[in-house]
């Protein structure tokens, strides 16, 4: 009898019991969580103190790099300026922490590629035409030989001007012809395909610019070739 009474008993509470184990061990697990908040503080300190680190030494690299730039063109070139672009337009915006020796005529670069020729200096601002803005023109030759012009048009990079007697040759890439501001064998772009037909007098190709000014890094003004 008393056996009977015992699992009637038990057999009432055990639902009881049910919640009151599901209870402990939320409790238990948010005691747990709360135990580790301490070490995961610790943690998110340590990931923040790397973060802040690593963004040191990227900026310290992009410093070297820029720093690196101006030697590679000041070897090739007898005086750079760096400048930062301000806005892009039909032209281009841009400035620099000293405008000195900057002139009308002073060819924009990156690196080795022409992106640009400067129009008119208003400090604190240096106003560039862009390769890609409608009649601009160039002196030019190719890297097999033939020599000619380059010009935007109709929202084209094309090369014109070459004689008929002279071979075009897709994938030869255009080069700037020495004058006073601007140096020799800057890097315009590649010829696309010939575009003039073989009764024409003169020649022409489409053209794929070497870089766009959008997203050209590291840019500077050749003031003196």
């Amino acid at each position: 009898m008393t056996q009977l009474v015992s699992s009637s008993i038990q057999t009432l509470i055990m639902p009881l019991q049910q919640p009151l184990f599901l209870v402990r061990l939320s409790l238990l697990n948010q005691t747990n969580l709360i135990r580790q908040f301490p070490s995961w503080k610790h943690q998110a300190l340590k990931l923040k103190e790397e973060n802040d680190s690593l963004k040191v030494e990227l900026e310290s690299l992009k410093k070297l790099q820029a720093e690196l730039q101006i030697t590679n063109l000041n070897k090739s070139y007898k005086k750079v300026k760096p400048v930062r672009l301000v806005s892009l337009q039909n032209k281009a915006l841009l400035t620099s922490s000293d405008l000195t020796g900057i002139i009308p005529g002073q060819p924009l670069v990156s690196k080795l590629s022409l992106l640009g020729i400067v129009e008119a200096v208003t400090p604190p601002v240096v106003k560039v035409i862009p390769l890609n803005l409608d009649g601009l023109k160039l002196d030019v030759k190719l890297s097999s030989g033939p020599q000619g012009r380059y010009t935007y048009t109709n929202n084209m990079p094309l090369l014109i001007d070459i004689s008929s007697k002279e071979t075009i040759l897709p994938g030869d890439t255009l080069f700037t012809k020495a004058s006073v501001n601007i140096p020799e064998n800057l890097i315009i772009g590649q010829v696309v395909d010939v575009l003039s037909q073989s009764s024409d007098p003169l020649q022409k190709a489409s053209v794929k610019l070497s870089q766009d000014l959008n997203t050209a890094n590291d840019l500077f003004i050749i003031t003196e070739p």
